[in-house]
């Protein structure tokens, strides 16, 4: 008996165990380093493609240049690291850079992508081109030039939230699903601008005779020289449905309802800036659902909420409930409260959770957390000054962070750390602060 359990167990040990995924950190100027750690992270390529079948590959702030396409050959989750917000959103996710004529990243499998800028020149193939079923796109900023370019190439069932897809040049076009299946397609809150001869914002056509695809495009701006069109090969089906969304020109079978057709205006499209104008058609005019998303590419609040929510954004038709905006984009310069007038949205919060100081060995590490929605947070360490050196002019200034925050070689002296919250109404005002001392003779290691 003793003899036929030692069996069993040794058999559960040689077993492969049930698949759990696992977190891989990608870097610029990362290599094929096993294990794709944090504190040792991989480059973007190595990240995506040895990862095993769920795993999550969560990028850093930066720029990678791709020189060939990064191909996923297992379903994943690519998710960008956020910066906290600048005043336009500029920057805060990590910059993708395909190389000429090169589709950055491709998938035939089920992918999440989020929180991203990813750009293309000259690819045929899109700047993103991902149909494998159930795939969700989130907070992403596809941009495509050249000829024939493509932001966005999607299979037969998806969702694309949150996001702004851009492209430029002769029969360019922002999103184009080629329907080789039966599929249902939702879009929530993106904003799809195409420019030049012949360019299609939103475009679908059904190749097979007996598929039936539909895309479902709720608060959602479309811009080209034909904004929105739909086809199929004889036998098939292909629908485009569009509700509180911005399009002027439709192919083809498309319908909806409370739809805008004057067209939407923005602060600086030339330059490539899509948020919304303060005098936007598209401003408070959009459907309020969670369904949006808790927020939009810049990391701001949706203004979603039932009857009573007390706010909504200044300039709007009438204080109420809050409204959301069609398109990527939500338009919070500041907030109207009835009976108290305009005001700033409230910041949020930060909490240090764990301060763990190392005296002896010269090394201090903090946990943080926001109290409220954030978007990141922002720390500053100000270290001891030698008693000859000169008074501060200046405060050596807050940088983006992460927690837990860790800082090594300190100098013999009493430190002061200050970490706060971010978000779309600005930094935490009032800092979460720890002083600590590093004694003499401490060995910085």
């Amino acid at each position: 008996m003793r003899r036929a359990i030692a069996i069993a167990v040794a058999c559960l040990l040689i077993l492969p165990g049930v698949a759990t995924s696992a977190a891989r950190y990608a870097a610029p100027g990362g290599g094929p380093v096993l294990g794709c750690e944090k504190a040792t992270p991989c480059s973007l390529s190595y990240a995506i493609t040895a990862a095993a079948a769920n795993d999550e590959v969560i990028v850093a702030p930066g720029t990678y240049p791709v020189g060939a396409t990064i191909v996923a050959s297992v379903p994943l989750t690519i998710r960008g690291e956020t910066l906290p917000v600048s005043p336009l959103g500029e920057d805060r996710r990590p910059r993708i850079i395909g190389g000429p004529g090169v589709n950055p990243l491709k998938s035939f499998d089920r992918q999440v992508v989020a929180d991203l800028t990813i750009e293309s020149s000259g690819s045929l193939s899109g700047t993103v081109f991902m149909v494998g079923d159930g795939s969700v796109f989130e907070r992403l900023e596809l941009i495509a030039t050249g000829p024939g370019a493509l932001a966005l190439r999607p299979g037969n069932n998806f969702t694309l939230s949150n996001s702004l897809l851009r492209a430029s040049g002769e029969s360019a076009g922002a999103l184009f699903l080629q329907g080789t299946e039966t599929g249902t397609a939702v879009l929530r809150n993106d904003t799809m601008i195409a420019s030049g001869p012949e360019s299609t914002g939103l475009g679908m056509f059904v190749t097979k005779a007996s598929a039936t695809v539909t895309i479902r495009a709720t608060n959602t701006i479309v811009d080209a020289a034909t904004d929105v069109s739909a086809g199929a090969t004889p036998g098939g089906t292909g629908a485009i449905v569009l509700d509180h969304s911005n399009f002027d020109t439709a192919v083809g079978p498309v319908a909806g309802s409370d739809n805008q057709t004057t067209p939407p205006l923005f602060l600086n499209a030339g330059a490539g800036d899509f948020h919304q104008a303060p005098t936007s058609p598209t401003i408070d005019a959009g459907i309020t659902d969670p369904a949006n998303g808790p927020t939009d590419l810049d990391g701001n609040v949706r203004a979603y909420g039932g009857s009573g929510g007390g706010f909504i954004a200044c300039g709007g038709a009438a204080a109420g409930p809050p409204r959301t905006d069609i398109g990527a984009y939500e338009q919070i310069y500041a907030i109207a409260v009835p009976a108290i007038g305009c005001v700033r949205p409230r910041p949020p919060g930060t909490r240090i959770t764990a301060a763990k100081i190392r005296k002896q060995a010269g090394r201090a590490r903090f946990r943080f957390r926001a109290i409220g929605a954030a978007s990141g947070f922002q720390c500053r360490l100000l270290r001891p000054r030698r008693k000859t050196a000169k008074p501060r002019r200046r405060q050596r200034p807050f940088r983006a962070c992460s927690s837990p925050k860790t800082y090594r070689n300190l100098k013999p002296g009493r430190h002061r750390f200050a970490v706060r919250a971010v978000s779309g109404a600005g930094p935490d005002p009032t800092p979460a602060r720890k002083r600590f001392r590093i004694p003499l003779g401490a060995s910085a290691r």
